[in-house]
């Protein structure tokens, strides 16, 4: 299941749905001390906006055309997974590589002068 599918985008649109409908029914029937009742009723609360804050960070995702596409881009997994499907290489610097003349690559440092068409 990929990042930017819509079954998944249902999917945690369904859990946060699931998650505060949860919190408002199981709010009054938290059982045990007031201490007990409280850090229930927290953790309710935490997980229900944990939840619907996922479902949101996907909705973002896809609408921006896929900025995390699968899980193991998401947590950097480098071991192997599909390939990325970026265009842009970027340089060990964090700059563009290719884009400006003369720049160089990786380990290359670009020339003092510019350089000059023949006449």
């Amino acid at each position: 299941m990929n990042l930017t599918s819509t079954s998944f985008q249902l999917l945690t649109i369904a859990v946060a749905v699931v998650a505060t409908a949860a919190l408002v029914l199981l709010w009054n029937r938290v059982p045990g001390k007031p201490v007990v009742r409280f850090g229930q009723r927290l953790l309710l609360l935490v997980l229900g906006n944990g939840l619907t804050a996922v479902a949101v960070l996907v909705s973002i995702n896809i609408a921006y055309g896929g900025l995390v596409v699968s899980f193991s881009d998401l947590f950097a997994d480098t071991s192997g997974g599909p390939a990325p499907t970026s265009t842009t290489h970027r340089n060990d610097s964090g700059g563009i590589a290719g884009r400006l003349k003369g720049s160089g690559g990786p380990g290359q440092t670009p020339s003092a002068e510019p350089q000059r068409s023949p006449r």
